[in-house]
């Protein structure tokens, strides 16, 4: 397992603060354009300082930073499972402006996230990445990180609601739109 830490980071890497909310916004909107998965950007600004800096805080974020520019961004969430004792994180987005790809901005947030985990008491950290993103996979076996065994599988949208409702996807898809998203949850 190779574990080699950046001597010479090209970039700072430090805690978001509420000034980098906006750029966070947009950061997490390029990566979900990368990823053809704009439907999980959701949050406004204000989600995002509640879930980050609020009294009960549900992530964290670190930035990197180049000649007074926000380059990167690291989103880690800590995680629970029964059972289990001590803090759990995963790294849930790691994004690099393309123009600094590649010289080890990746590896510095990566670094960052994974001390801030270890001060936090934690014995491991976890993400999940596409199939399909080499490059990434390579980063992150470079640094150590382990593939396991296991499938991920995500419900959402029509399919979710139904099995939340009771009803059949197409009947779902067919409501009046708003009332689901909206909290009536077509439990009626």
């Amino acid at each position: 397992m190779n574990t080699a830490v950046l001597e010479h980071p090209p970039c700072t890497v430090r805690p978001a603060q509420p000034e980098d909310i906006p750029v966070l916004c947009l950061l997490k909107w390029q990566f979900a354009v990368g990823e053809e998965a704009t439907f999980v950007v959701r949050a406004s600004p204000a989600d995002w300082m509640r879930d980050m800096l609020g009294p009960e805080p549900r992530l964290s974020a670190l930035v990197a930073e180049a000649h007074g520019a926000v380059i990167g961004m690291a989103i880690i969430t800590t995680r629970y499972c029964a059972g289990w004792v001590g803090p759990l994180f995963a790294i849930d987005d790691l994004f690099v402006v393309p123009a600094h790809r590649g010289h080890g901005v990746g590896k510095a947030l990566l670094t960052g996230a994974v001390r801030q985990a270890f001060e936090r008491g934690a014995t491991f950290i976890e993400l999940t990445v596409r199939e399909d993103n080499h490059a990434a996979i390579r980063l992150y076996r470079q640094v150590g990180f382990e593939r396991v065994p296991g499938i991920t599988l995500m419900l959402g949208g029509d399919a979710f609601a139904a099995l939340a409702c009771h009803r059949p996807a197409e009947e779902v898809a067919d409501a009046e739109p708003g009332i689901i998203a909206a909290g009536g949850h077509g439990l009626g």
